[in-house]
């Protein structure tokens, strides 16, 4: 059994191994795409259905063999205002992590625009900030038709060799269920039977200037046929979405074929001939047109086929995106940027209060060791308590601790020193000080001189002298 799936440690730049483009008019492109990537990836135990690929989604899933796949998608749409116009974009993607380091990685890419009915009467939307970034070009290229493309790339480790596998069993579903075509030619995994009635429209298909993609003609090889018929269907399958491989029927198909495309185009004796796009009926360069003859592909078998196979593969890989790729691209962006958006500034879940296990004792209103003081009435007398009712909870007085003790005798000593001033002062004018003791709470009357400011350093001599406890 191969080694646990280990997450790819930088290396060697991925290989682009295939490359295919190719546009549709069926509907619900989208959705479409979605269900056929979904039974695809389920054929590799990854389990997602389409509804849920269509609302962006990332699944892992671990195969007995060791092999690690992830499969995620990405979902975007935008409306101009403006002109009414509509697209739908979309991006799934597979990677497969093997147990021996290489990895493989598959992604598919949909847009299908089309013009909204009733622009103006569709919701304004409320661009943030965050999407600002996003924002799409005014004077970006939007696409024509709506288009797919798929391509295959391989990540080979540490040491490995490149590897071209065909093509996937997703375009070739693709292709079956959407009708894909290349300007006006259509896309098949299927060898094409050309008769002698359909020359005409084979060879339009060929000089057309829009044809992106090679066209391998077979002539009728009368010494094995069936070879030739096995081997043309191999290639089929292997290049689908790529190129589109024709066979002439008979022998009266070949001679219509040579007398439409001219001497120097022709193909003739069982051989094999490869138009690659942007051929003219004047083709300046007629060579670049190969040809492989009957001999050969009887000497190589399957090695001439796997030849032809790679060939046609690499040159898919030189294809460059669709001129409509960036508006895509920024559409899928901007889709993740409100996701991201959205889920930032989702409110927080409420806090469930609990109840307090233990309360924190309230702060009191008064000094500790200190009563409260006395209520005021009305005319702003104390309330002081009835004879022979018992005082207020207000009033009374808590039991004398140390440090009121200690208080009390600071108080008695301070007033004893304040008599001694009186009698000093002889015959100086008096006032009353009227004060409450805190430990007995008694009222006492204190006489304190008037005439003669009290010393403050005779007071602080005499707290001094004291003797200390």
């Amino acid at each position: 059994m191969s080694s646990p799936w280990q997450p790819r440690q930088g290396g060697a730049a991925a290989d682009l191994v295939y490359r295919s483009q190719f546009t549709s008019a069926a509907p619900h492109l989208r959705r479409q795409a979605a269900e056929q990537f979904s039974s695809w990836i389920a054929g590799k135990s990854v389990t997602a259905s389409a509804a849920r690929l269509l609302a962006g989604a990332t699944i892992e899933a671990d195969s007995p063999d060791g092999t690690h796949r992830i499969a995620r998608s990405t979902i975007g749409s935008y409306t101009d205002r403006t002109t009414g116009r509509q697209l739908d974009a979309a991006a799934f993607q597979l990677d497969e992590h093997l147990g021996d380091g290489s990895s493989w990685t598959t992604s598919l890419r949909v847009a299908s625009p089309y013009r909204a009915e009733q622009a103006t009467l569709l919701p304004d939307v409320d661009d943030a900030a965050e999407l600002r970034l996003f924002e799409v070009d005014p004077h970006a290229i939007w696409p024509d038709r709506p288009w797919i493309w798929l391509d295959l790339e391989h990540h080979r480790g540490e040491v490995g060799i490149l590897v071209r596998p065909g093509s996937p069993r997703l375009v070739r579903d693709l292709l079956a269920a959407v009708e894909g075509t290349d300007a006006s030619l259509p896309l098949t995994s299927d060898l094409l039977d050309i008769t002698d009635s359909h020359v005409d429209e084979l060879c339009r298909w060929l000089f057309d200037p829009d044809r992106r993609v090679p066209v391998i003609v077979f002539t009728p090889d009368p010494q094995s046929a069936d070879a030739q018929q096995r081997f043309a269907t191999q290639l089929a399958r292997d290049v689908a979405g790529v190129a589109v491989v024709v066979r002439l029927h008979n022998a009266a198909a070949a001679a219509a074929f040579c007398r439409q495309v001219g001497p120097h185009l022709q193909v003739y004796g069982g051989a094999m001939r490869t138009y690659l796009p942007g051929l003219r009926p004047q083709e300046p360069f007629p060579r670049r047109h190969r040809v492989l003859s009957a001999a050969t592909m009887r000497a190589l078998r399957s090695r001439s086929a796997n030849a032809v196979r790679d060939q046609v593969l690499g040159l898919s890989t030189r294809r460059t995106p669709p001129a409509s790729y960036p508006l895509v691209r920024r559409v899928l962006a901007r889709r993740s940027a409100e996701r991201t958006v959205a889920d930032r500034r989702r409110p927080a879940a409420a806090k469930s209060v609990q109840p307090t296990l233990f309360p924190s004792p309230a702060e009191p209103d008064t000094l500790p060791g200190f009563p409260q003081p006395p209520t005021l009435l009305p005319e702003g007398n104390p309330r002081l308590p009835r004879q022979g009712t018992a005082a207020p909870e207000v009033n009374r007085v808590p039991a004398p601790t140390a440090k009121l003790a200690e208080a009390d005798e600071e108080i008695a000593l301070l007033y004893s020193e304040i008599d001694d001033l009186t009698r000093a002062a002889g015959g100086s004018a008096t006032s009353a000080i009227i004060f409450r003791q805190p430990t007995s709470g008694d009222w006492r009357r204190r006489l304190v001189p008037t005439s003669r400011p009290v010393a403050i350093g005779s007071a602080s001599t005499a707290r001094s002298a004291r003797p200390k406890r």
